[in-house]
């Protein structure tokens, strides 16, 4: 009897760990200029720690951020040293953990399934 209900009760924890909704939630930059930009960041997810560096050309977009969670905030899972470093031809732009919710939390994410997608550019880096 008591080893029965010490299985249920392992039984019950691990359906309750496993039955958790995984979000995922991303964060993309759009190119919105005529030329091509540099992208390059650090710690821009949980599951893949590799720095990213990519030519970003018109009208494309890279994903700067992406995170796999059990909630919905994106605010604890972006990491204090996480920056991302746009380059164009005439400006350098260095964004933080900080800067980039600040960013997000102006833009309704794009919603699928159980991610979340959010879009941002910035017209400033492009030639006057």
């Amino acid at each position: 009897m008591i080893k029965r209900a010490l299985l249920i009760f392992f039984l019950a924890q691990i359906t309750a760990c496993t039955s958790q909704v995984n979000r995922h939630n991303i964060v993309r930059f759009e190119n919105i200029c005529a030329s091509t930009l540099e992208i390059h960041t650090e710690n821009r997810s949980n599951f893949d720690l590799a720095p990213y560096t990519t030519l970003l050309h018109p009208g494309r977009s890279a994903v700067v951020a992406t995170y796999m969670a059990y909630t919905e905030s994106i605010d604890a899972q972006v990491q204090e040293n996480y920056i991302l470093e746009i380059t164009s031809q005439h400006k350098k732009t260095v964004i933080g953990k900080d800067q980039l919710l600040a960013l997000i939390s102006e833009i309704t994410p794009q919603e699928k399934n159980n991610s979340r997608v959010w879009i941002f550019t910035d017209a400033s880096l492009c030639a006057p």
